[in-house]
Parts: structure tokens; sequence; C-alpha cells
């Protein structure tokens, strides 16, 4: 036990002088220092960002978290001359809570202001969109209740035309330079009274617009009955409990629940394809947001048709929910956006986990195979060397990137399969330099000794040649990460990436891709973390060269 004990506290000597010597050189202090960063990094990233690996929000994965490709908010503060833009803007929600919609007359909190003459009245209505049936991209919390705007005469008031009930929100539109884009939300469920044939008998149409303060009112959406082709702005002919795929009896401005783009999209088609009364302009969110900082304006109009000879009363009544107007900003958070509104800080951080991850696994995997075929050719020799050496030589001639192409093209783009290729394609010149050092090692008098007193191979390879190889192990491990990492980063710029992991060589694959190479706040991070971590490995191979060499040591 004693014995045991002085072994440890001696091998514990050693190594604390093996550290004191290393962080003597000024290079293996800078690549300690910065590969612990890198590791802090990686096993630590939800200190540092909120969102996933790809950049998303956890809660909603399938909602931008601003406009596309929008720049770094910082760029905003910097005066032009030293490269700012001033000119970006930033998410504004023109609701807080759009599933509970309320008026300022109701409430002081409200944002809502309802205009319409003697037979419209307005009302909080207890009727709530279901839940289950909210769009992804839908981000607020549900709430009950919602507005019921009613229209109601008597038959004796019969005024056979068209009336119109406005629902509006004004907002300040604080930024100086327009969204990147826009997006709303409405839930309208229509009933009243009906005709013998079970149609209403006032029919009812919902056109949702934007509008800058005296300027163009713009048609986002319109209510319509037929499903599944392009239709022009219809009036609902139905109560809406009775319409097919309508869930429960509300209509939504989109094709299907599941879709995550609303048909009140900036983005979306849809909205440049209506009549032309009703269209939106060729490019939406410019022409919408000409004057900035404004005022703006976002409503609902209901268009009753009150056109019909009534027999009696009649009244119809509509419920409107999940009222909401979004734009999405041109700039956010440290990094921007990539083209799909996604975090590009998040994905730098998650970056690091991917490259160290496989420059470590590549380096451990190569450098253990490279170990055994160069002790086993070393110290075997004969056919086994022969064999060995024949197999090194044909992958030595082998183009490494071509091949790892091909590789990945046949057995899929998964990060583990990548591994396991570099790795072993990667250990070629460790085994060369392993075996040239055996083969000088199994003359030494040591080896012969223990030979003579009958040590078996194994034997001999563990205890006497292993150990004296130990150093050209540690120095190939530090120096075979840079390899690794950059491999990957390359095949990941040419498109061959795991598509559930983010690595920086595809944060550089996706700014090439999108058209976004003047977005160097996209391309220079990523480009500058693979240089960094391939320098600290460098310089920690260098240190520790210098520190177990003794050709190189020198007195101290």
């Amino acid at each position: 036990m004693a014995k045991k004990e002085s072994m440890l506290s001696f091998r514990l000597k050693r190594f604390g002088s093996f550290i004191v010597k290393l962080f003597r050189v000024w290079q293996g202090t800078l690549g300690v220092l910065l590969i612990i960063t890198f590791v802090f990094l990686a096993f630590f990233p939800f200190l540092f960002t909120p969102y996933t690996t790809l950049g998303e929000d956890p809660a909603k994965p399938d909602r931008f978290l601003a406009g596309d490709r929008a720049a770094p908010s910082w760029l905003r503060m910097i005066p032009t001359f030293l490269g700012g833009i001033p000119t970006l803007s930033e998410n504004f929600d023109f609701f807080q809570d759009p599933g509970l919609p309320r008026l300022t007359t109701w409430d002081p909190s409200g944002k809502l202001i309802f205009e319409g003459n003697q037979f419209f009245t307005c009302e909080p209505s207890d009727l709530e969109y279901p839940v289950a049936k909210t769009p992804k991209w839908f981000r607020y919390p549900p709430q009950n209740g919602s507005i019921a705007i009613k229209y109601s005469r008597t038959a004796s008031q019969f005024p056979n035309q068209i009336y119109v009930a406005t629902l509006y929100a004004q907002h300040e539109y604080p930024f100086s330079g327009p969204p990147r884009r826009w997006i709303g939300n409405i839930a309208v469920n229509v009933n009243g009274t009906l005709t013998s044939f079970g149609t209403l008998q006032v029919p009812v149409l919902v056109r949702v617009f934007i509008q800058a303060e005296n300027g163009t009112r713009y048609t986002m959406w319109y209510s319509q009955m037929i499903f599944g082709g392009f239709n022009v702005p219809q009036y609902l002919q139905l109560p809406t409990t009775r319409v097919l795929n309508n869930f429960g009896g509300w209509l939504i401005p989109q094709d299907t629940w599941e879709s995550s783009i609303s048909w009140m999209d900036s983005n979306a088609q849809q909205s440049r394809e209506y009549e032309p009364r009703f269209a939106l302009p060729r490019d939406p969110v410019r022409d919408t947001f000409k004057n900035n900082p404004g005022t703006y304006l976002y409503g609902a109009e209901i268009y009753v048709k009150d056109t019909q000879t009534p027999s009696s009363d009649v009244s119809v009544t509509v419920y409107i929910d999940n009222f909401s107007f979004d734009t999405l900003g041109t700039s956010w958070g440290i990094l921007g956006t990539d083209q799909y509104g996604r975090d590009i800080f998040s994905q730098l951080i998650y970056g690091t986990r991917v490259s160290l991850y496989v420059g470590t696994t590549v380096a451990l995997l190569s450098i253990t195979i490279g170990l055994l075929i160069g002790l086993g050719s070393g110290y075997i020799g004969g056919a086994v060397d022969q064999l060995s050496m024949r197999i090194n030589d044909l992958l030595l001639v082998l183009p490494g990137l071509p091949f790892l192409i091909v590789l990945v093209a046949i057995f899929g783009t998964r990060l583990e399969n990548l591994i396991i290729f570099m790795g072993l394609l990667g250990w070629n010149g460790f085994a060369r330099l392993v075996r040239s050092q055996t083969l000088s090692l199994k003359e030494r008098p040591f080896v012969e000794a223990a030979k003579a007193a009958g040590a078996s191979t194994p034997h001999v390879i563990v205890s006497h040649i292993l150990p004296n190889v130990m150093a050209l192990i540690y120095i190939s491990l530090a120096t075979s990460v840079p390899g690794a990492v950059t491999a990957e980063a390359a095949l990941s710029w040419l498109g061959f990436y795991d598509p559930q992991r983010m690595s920086w060589g595809r944060m550089l694959n996706e700014a090439t891709e999108s058209g976004a190479l003047n977005a160097w706040w996209w391309i220079i991070p990523p480009g500058l973390l693979i240089s960094i971590l391939a320098v600290a490995f460098i310089v920690l191979g260098f240190a520790l060269d210098d520190v177990l060499n003794p050709k190189l040591r020198v007195r101290r």
C-alpha cells in the first residue's frame, strides 16, 4: 500500500512539473487558455444564448426571430462614417396581448378603436378561438375571450344598402427604416339570422388592412367561403359553424392550420394575387411603410350586405380573436440572423461544440489506429510490416478531400460518418512516425534485456516501447485536431453537413448559398474561430514538442 501511494505521489509530482514547464512556454499558456475557452463554450452554450443549436426559439421553432438576413442591432448605434446603418429597424409588435382584443373605451390598456353607425355594437365576448388550432408561428399565449361586433335592425328599419364598421389600432412606428417583413393574424367567426334556406339573412365580408396615416389603405386579407382555390373576395353566405374545415366555426387567414406561413404575410405570394382593388403592392413592406418614423393603422372592416327585403328582424355577429400584427426588423442581436431568421450568434456558439467534437474524436481515432499499426509493424516486422506499409502507401496517395466527399455522398452526411471516415484516412503519417521510432527502440539494450529475461511480445511493446513513444502521441494529438477541424469545415462549406447540427463550416455554406457574402458579420466570425481553434492546438503542439523533445529542451 505504501509503495502504491509513493508511486502515485511520484506521478502527481511529475505531472505537476510537466504543467509548470508547459506554462513556462508562452505557446503552451496561450494554447491551453484558448482551448479552455472553447471547451467552456462547447459545454455551457446555454449561458450565452437561450436559443437552439440552429438558432431557433425552442418554444416556437417555426417562428422567425427577426427578418431574414438581419444585421446586428449594434450597427444602429454606430455613426455612418464608421460603418453604422442608422436606418435599421427592430422587431415591433402592434399588440402585446392579441389573444384578448380590447377597446380603449373598455380598458385603458386596450389598443383597439371601434367605429360604426347606429346598427352596430361592439362588446366583449366569452367565445374564443381553439388553442389547439393556433398557427405555429403565432407566439402569443392563449387568453379567454374575443370581440363581438353585432349588426342588428328591425324589419321597419330596412336600409337596403351595405354598411361598414371598422375595428382598428393606431401605433407609432419608431424606426427610421422599414421592417424586413410583417406578419398579421385574425380569427373570424360569423353567426346570425338565417333564411329559410339556411343561409345568412345579411352576408358579411371581413377585410383586414394596413395603412400609413393619411396614406393608401392596403388589404392584407379578406374572408371567403371557398377553400382550396384562388378566389376574389366574397361575402359569407353561410354561418361559419356550417363551413367545412374551419376549426369549430372559425376562419383564419391561411390555407391550413398546419401551414407555417400565413396569408397575412408580406412574403406570401397569395397576398399579391388578389383582385386589383384588394391587392397589396409588388413590394408590400416598402410601399406600406414609407413614412418612418410614422403613424400606422392596422384593423379590420366588417361589411354587412343588407340588401334583401326582410321578413323580420335580422342580426349578425362577427367574433374577432387572435388579432395581431408584428413587424420583423432588419436588425437583431449580436450577429443578426440568417436566411431563415435564425440567430447567428447562437449558431456560432453551438458550432464550437461540433468543431471540438469532430477535432478531438478524429484525432483520438486516427492516433489510436496509427499507434497500433506503427507499433505492430515496427516491432513484429516481416509480412506484417510489409502488408501494413503497403496499405499505408496506398492510402497516402489518395486525394483526401475528394475521397471524403465521395464517401460522405454514398454513406450520408451524418456527423459520426464523417468522423469515422476522417479517422480511417488520417492515421498514415503517424503510423510511419511510430514505426520508425519502434524500429530504433527495439534494438536498444533494455529491450534486448527484457526479451532475454523471457518477456512476451505484448509485454515488451506495452511496458518498454509504448512509454518511449508517448511524447509523440501527445504532440500528434494536439497537431492532428486542426486538420480535422478544417476538413470538417471544408466539407460543410461544400454542402456536406449534418442537417441536424450547426457547424462553422455550415454557417459559411449558408451565407454563400443565400448570397450574403457582403454580410461580414456572418462570414468573418466562423472563419475567424476556425482559425483561432486551429492555432490554439498548433501552438500547444509546439509547446509540447519544446517540453517533451530532449533535442529541443533548454536550461531554464
